[in-house]
């Protein structure tokens, strides 16, 4: 995964007053990334709006208003033209980070956790008496569900322990 291109500015600029990363005592530059630099010159100090959710946000964190965190629209984070850059609440620009996971609809097939949580499922059948039952679809996938219930356990280990060899 690319990493996001970094830039040397100096010590005065508000960005790396924000949080850029100083060399030495003496050092009159600072190192920050790009793209903030680009969205503050593009759209100055101050309070902006959300570009996905509208809420009000700063530069830098205060009372009652969201830190702005800069968004690359087209989710390349080496494109760092002014066009590409907006600005971003925290909680929308993470969920743009993630992947699209749909929703389980009613229809679909699911089992329900401890928590009350659904996750997708699909039919299994027993090693031991082949009755079909659900389980999830990660515990299929990751292959650790084979038998339907704890009797079905208890006589599949009965049966090898008392099998006469």
């Amino acid at each position: 995964m690319a990493r996001y291109a970094t830039m040397m500015v100096d010590r005065t600029h508000p960005i790396a007053i924000m949080g850029g990363v100083i060399r030495g005592p003496g050092s009159t530059r600072a190192r920050v990334y790009s793209h903030r630099v680009v969205l503050y010159e593009s759209i100055g100090p101050g309070k902006h709006d959300c570009h996905w959710c509208g809420i009000v946000v700063s530069w830098v964190k205060s009372d009652g208003v969201a830190a702005l965190v800069p968004d690359h629209v087209d989710s390349d984070r080496t494109n760092n033209s002014t066009d590409n850059l907006v600005p971003t609440c925290y909680g929308c620009n993470t969920m743009r980070g993630r992947k699209y996971r749909p929703a389980i609809a009613n229809d679909d097939l699911f089992v329900i956790d401890k928590q009350g949580a659904r996750t997708r499922a699909d039919w299994v059948t027993c090693e031991v008496c082949e009755t079909k039952f659900l389980a999830s679809i990660s515990r299929i996938k990751r292959g650790t569900v084979s038998l339907c219930s704890r009797a079905c356990s208890g006589r599949r280990g009965s049966a090898s322990r008392w099998t006469v060899r």
